[in-house]
């Protein structure tokens, strides 16, 4: 298991990674994961409880991924799927 001191400095590299990021790409995953309904957010400065992990760990966030990249990724390629099959078969109706 990591040491607290390992796990602080996981979570500032992977913020300073993040900040590093272009702001449109940063706006892009945040509308991402915000339209996917997979972030949580508690106030804890308001009393609200964190989340506990299992690693231990109380977080005030967090992010659900269980089938979201697959959910998020069929749906990009039936869109794109579509397109391709339009341009196909431009004579069918659908």
């Amino acid at each position: 298991m990591p040491s607290a001191a390992h796990r602080v400095h996981s979570k500032i590299d992977w913020r300073t990674k993040m900040s590093n990021l272009s702001p449109t790409l940063r706006d892009l995953i945040a509308k991402a994961l915000k339209e996917a309904k997979v972030l949580t957010l508690r106030d804890v400065t308001a009393g609200e409880e964190p989340f506990l992990y299992s690693s231990g760990n109380h977080e005030p966030g967090y992010l659900m991924f269980k089938g979201l990249v697959s959910r998020s990724l069929m749906k990009a390629f039936c869109h794109h799927l579509a397109h391709k099959v339009l341009e196909q078969f431009p004579d069918v109706e659908y």
